[in-house]
């Protein structure tokens, strides 16, 4: 997948645009042949990165950017969450920024203007697996070493991190983390692979949660709580414990934290 950017291809709000080559992916090909809106532009698709901004309300988080990283049979099959959360935030009016990602070059740009831009959550949704997220292309994965090794940059990380994923919140990822300089306090997401309307089911009860409390581990521990209860009992949070040095699990196993330890 190539991506060209064309300085003409903005908005007046500034929305930036990445024209994907539909020749590379024929699920884009064949959707731009058939939708009127992909074809406008001799039939080559705009992939738009996107932001909803209002001052009049005040809010705990200031600001949550979105990647999504699903392939293109996702999108046109309506399935990747990324579009679907950014407009739940802004019914809640929470300012968000949407960056859909194809490839990895890409999606690596997407995380450092997210880590640039200082935003409390940062939320990647895609598909996911033990060892990593699973490429777009569907050709291997993004291991999880390397997508840590992508926020060891000159800025800090965010303050929390949400996986829309398969595994998103695993061990694997808290102990690639542990043996970084730079983390997030919290990752949230599940242990195991999730359907999509559970991920859309439990982000719906985080953000509605979180917008009227501060961000802190008691309304975290809370919202957690609430979305096993309601959705599944596999969706968790790592919390990096800074005398301990390493993450520690929420929901609670037999009244006892589990330990994600260093290897």
């Amino acid at each position: 997948m190539t991506y060209v950017s064309r300085p003409d291809a903005s908005t007046s709000d500034g929305v930036a645009c990445f024209i994907a080559d539909p020749c590379q992916f024929p699920a884009l090909r064949l959707a731009a042949m058939r939708s009127p809106k992909l074809s406008a532009d001799h039939g080559v698709p705009h992939v738009v990165s996107t932001r909803h901004d209002d001052n009049n309300r005040q809010n705990p988080m200031s600001a949550v950017h979105i990647i999504d990283c699903h392939n293109a049979n996702d999108y046109f099959a309506d399935r990747a969450d990324g579009p679907i959360t950014q407009k739940m935030l802004k019914t809640v009016n929470i300012r968000a920024e949407l960056h859909i990602a194809l490839d990895r070059k890409h999606f690596r740009e997407a995380v450092v203007q997210a880590n640039k831009a200082k935003c409390d959550v940062l939320h990647i949704a895609g598909h996911g697996n033990g060892d990593g997220i699973a490429s777009s292309s569907g050709r291997g994965s993004l291991l999880w070493a390397d997508f840590v090794e992508m926020f060891q940059g000159s800025d800090p990380a965010p303050k929390i991190l949400v996986m829309s994923m398969c595994c998103g919140a695993s061990y694997a990822l808290g102990r690639a983390f542990s043996r970084s300089a730079k983390r997030p306090t919290l990752i949230i997401g599940s242990s195991d692979a999730r359907y999509f309307d559970d991920y859309v089911a439990a982000w719906a009860l985080l953000y509605r949660g979180l917008n009227c409390k501060d961000i802190d581990i008691e309304a975290m521990q809370q919202v957690l709580d609430e979305i096993c209860a309601v959705v599944h009992g596999n969706f968790r949070y790592l919390g990096w414990d800074e005398e301990r040095e390493r993450y520690l699990l929420y929901p609670r196993r037999k009244d006892r934290f589990n330990v994600v330890e260093r290897e």
